[in-house]
């Protein structure tokens, strides 16, 4: 089984993790752009069926992240979750697409990131060298491949 976890984004590059087996692989890919994902996954082996775990996004009442924002994010995610299910056809299986409190909890970006650094040295030595953002999304896009493989 294949799990692969995906942390839209909008304003900037979106990241990607694909585990396969003992295998994890981290990529931030042009939001925008089809062909950046696309080459990513015509250099890798698959061989297996595919979970994909795109984030869904909640509006909150009070929240000051604008619903225009939440709603061209939610637009990313279908564009993801159709680029995914149009390349790999019937090989995906299942998709989810949890809040970001059902998979994360109710804790900051970065407290999250360090979680992940903490408890996964592969992705620490994935990341290092990223920038704090960068690797705040690619824990993200590895949290949410994890969440899956999980259940």
């Amino acid at each position: 089984m294949i799990y692969i976890g995906i942390d839209p984004a909008v304003a900037k590059q979106t990241a990607i993790c694909i585990i396969d087996g003992a295998k994890t692989q981290l990529f931030m890919v042009d939001t925008f752009d089809h062909t950046d994902l696309l080459k990513i996954l015509d250099g890798l082996a698959f061989d297996g069926s595919i979970t994909l775990c795109i984030e869904s996004q909640t509006i909150y009442k009070s929240s000051k992240v604008r619903t225009k924002d939440i709603l061209e994010i939610a637009n990313r995610s279908g564009f993801f979750e159709g680029l995914i299910m149009s390349y790999f056809g019937h090989k995906v299986l299942h998709i989810e697409r949890p809040e970001p409190r059902d998979w994360k909890g109710q804790v900051p970006a970065d407290m999250y990131r360090r979680r992940i650094l903490k408890n996964y040295p592969e992705v620490n030595l994935l990341t290092a060298g990223c920038t704090k953002v960068v690797q705040e999304d690619l824990c993200h896009a590895f949290g949410l491949a994890k969440y899956v493989e999980k259940k």
